[in-house]
């Protein structure tokens, strides 16, 4: 008897015979195309979860923020301590100060010997107070004199007298509160109003 001759391979797809080796390579492209595609649209999902994990964690502290913005201004609505009504009455104190009229008239009596340390605000009531360097007590007392020619300067008091080394040279420091008679005391600050809601 004579063997039969069949074929169980069938003779078409990528590997019928003699098809094989044509279309295997066609074949592995399009199998690596398949991965690379899978593999893009991973890394697309996976970004997209990093930034949807880091607007959720800005969107809980936007919450916490306007949460934390409510409680301040519902307490904002209370009438203020003494303490910030004190507060309150010395910034209004510095802001409505005359500076420019305080410094006019200092600068028209000074003398070339006499040295400016500083010039401060009396903390409740309209004064100021100068720290002036000079070389003896005469020419402080003259320039408290002349400066109480100014109606701003005419109760000048002499407070304050020290001896201080700078530079090897001996001066005088000599501090004068002025109280202010052109200006009036300022008003206690008032309870502020309740906003409109």
């Amino acid at each position: 008897m004579k063997p039969l001759n069949i074929d169980f391979a069938p003779r078409h797809g990528v590997f019928a015979a003699g098809t094989d080796r044509r279309h295997r390579p066609l074949w592995y492209a399009a199998c690596a195309l398949a991965l690379l595609a899978v593999v893009a649209s991973g890394s697309v999902v996976w970004s997209m979860q990093r930034e949807h994990a880091g607007l959720s964690a800005q969107l809980d502290d936007l919450r916490s923020r306007v949460q934390l913005a409510s409680d301040t201004s519902a307490a904002d609505d209370q009438a203020p301590s003494a303490d910030s009504e004190e507060s309150i009455t010395a910034a209004n104190q510095h802001l409505n100060y005359p500076w420019l009229n305080v410094l006019d008239s200092l600068e028209r009596h000074v003398q070339p010997e006499l040295n400016f340390v500083s010039i401060e605000l009396g903390p409740l009531r309209p004064s100021a107070k100068l720290i002036v360097e000079a070389p003896d007590v005469m020419q402080a007392l003259n320039f408290a004199d002349a400066l109480k020619t100014e109606a701003l300067f005419a109760r000048t008091v002499l407070t304050r007298q020290e001896s201080v080394v700078a530079d090897g040279a001996q001066r005088m420091r000599f501090t004068f509160e002025a109280l202010q008679s052109g200006l009036a005391a300022p008003e206690p600050a008032s309870a502020p109003k309740a906003r409109a809601q």
